[in-house]
């Protein structure tokens, strides 16, 4: 009796848990969805860094633009390989044969891919030697320009990181209501959409003969299929290059061509029971040249580190038989950051700014990269003392900002609302009703730029 006690008073005991638990589970799910519906977070400007020559400059003339990269490359030599492919479009696959020889096509497809992948053959040449007899060099004019785009734009949620290569009002991973900010990539990507002639096609792209493109199919495939005739329709010619927005060192000149190739055959060997066949595909021919210039590049170009903290540094070097023992470290201030031969620093004891930069040799030309080391307590997050207030025209409030942690050592912020014919903030957080409406007025840390914001209602 004493027992069946025993376990009706556990059972509730555990009823009653679970049921605190999961009253904590649904508080705390909504406590949770309502902070990041509310999400504030950091927001860093924008690092709109333009390019060494801007997209402006490059749309005014993309033909010279293109002219000039390629023969600062030819000058500059630096380590070059080149490589080739092709991709045939499976789904664009047409046969006037039974759905038998169909399937026969499309088994045998990756066996084609492959052989013409591997016919390609790459060649490359080191830093400093010549390649100009290797590299095909683009022989357009602006009239063979159909269309120039340049891509090197995207999109941030600064809440949370996600990113678009459009502009979104929202953010619907992290919940942020604030729009995804501008951001340039390290690269412009320029696609040069070529007029379909026979001038572009004859200048730029190579056709292959009838008994090249039966030396390309390969042995294997001689076995089964063998081509009679073969037909090519170009339905696009474009070029496309990677280039260092900040150097204009190019980094990939790719060759494109798209066409359908249609062909007349007879199935040999094994499958000479199928007979012959009449065939249409869409096929990609890819040709890329690639460049790997010189360089030395740091692990990171910023980094924040309490006093006393140890951090390191790692250089990635681009050169012939490069050493790590030949590289050169330098702080600025070693009162703020002091630096040892492989990288590894350590920060003083005050707050403070220090750059470090190592430095590389070669052919007698140093090549450089650097890192600003902040030494401080960050700012983890910042709070209003309202996040809504309402107010008549005339009247002023003073708001109070909160930074977390209280040892942070920058505490300054900086006041901005989103319109100032609404409400105006000054420098010192004072806000002044001006006219009926609704706003939002911001605080920005000075400090890792964390942002928090009051909407401000306006009376007559």
């Amino acid at each position: 009796m004493e027992t069946d006690k025993k376990n009706k008073r556990s059972k509730l005991l555990y009823a009653g848990v679970i049921s605190v638990l999961i009253l904590f589970f649904i508080i705390g799910f909504g406590y949770g969805l309502n902070s990041v519906l509310k999400m504030e977070g950091n927001f860093p400007p924008d690092n709109l860094t333009e390019g060494k020559t801007s997209e402006e400059e490059i749309k005014k003339d993309p033909v010279k633009y293109l002219n000039d990269i390629i023969s600062s490359a030819e000058t500059g030599k630096p380590q070059f390989s080149s490589d080739a492919a092709f991709d045939i479009d499976e789904d664009s696959l047409i046969t006037d044969g039974s759905d038998t020889v169909k399937l026969t096509m499309n088994y045998i497809r990756d066996d084609i891919n492959d052989h013409l992948n591997d016919s390609f053959e790459q060649v490359s040449r080191d830093f400093g030697e010549d390649f100009s007899s290797i590299l095909r060099t683009p022989a357009i004019t602006a009239a063979d320009v159909e269309n120039c785009e340049i891509d090197y734009k995207f999109y941030k949620c600064n809440a949370c990181g996600e990113t678009s290569d459009r502009q979104e009002s929202s953010c619907e991973a992290c919940g942020s209501e604030y729009p995804y900010a501008l951001q340039y990539r390290d690269d412009y990507t320029i696609t040069y959409k070529l007029k379909v002639n026979d001038n572009v096609r004859t200048g730029n792209f190579p056709v292959h003969s009838d008994e090249e493109l039966q030396k390309l199919i390969g042995d294997n495939i001689k076995n089964i299929l063998l081509l009679d005739k073969t037909e090519v329709d170009y339905s696009g010619l474009a070029l496309r290059v990677q280039v260092n927005r900040i150097t204009d060192e190019i980094k990939r000149l790719t060759y494109i061509k798209d066409m359908t190739v249609s062909a007349n055959g007879d199935f040999i060997g094994e499958c000479a029971a199928l007979g012959g066949l009449s065939v249409s595909v869409n096929v990609t021919e890819t040709e890329n040249y690639w460049f790997t210039w010189p360089s030395i590049s740091l692990s990171a170009h910023s980094k924040d580190v309490e006093p006393k903290e140890k951090d390191n540094l790692l250089a990635t070097l681009v050169f012939p038989d490069a050493k790590q023992d030949g590289v050169e470290w330098i702080s600025s201030d070693p009162d703020v950051v002091t630096v040892d031969d492989d990288g590894y620093f350590t920060a003083g004891k005050k707050a403070g700014k220090a750059t470090i930069t190592a430095t590389y040799i070669y052919n007698n030309k140093p090549y450089s990269d650097s890192c600003v080391v902040n030494v401080k307590y960050d700012v983890e997050s910042i709070s209003l003392n309202k996040r809504k207030l309402n107010m008549n025209q005339g009247d002023t409030f003073t708001f109070a900002v909160s930074i977390s942690p209280k040892k942070a050592t920058i505490q300054t912020v900086k006041w901005y609302s989103e319109d100032e014919n609404i409400a105006k903030v000054d420098e010192n957080g004072v806000v002044t009703a001006v006219s009926p409406g609704v706003v939002r007025v911001y605080a920005l840390s000075d400090d890792l730029y964390y942002r928090a914001s009051c909407e401000v209602t306006v009376h007559e």
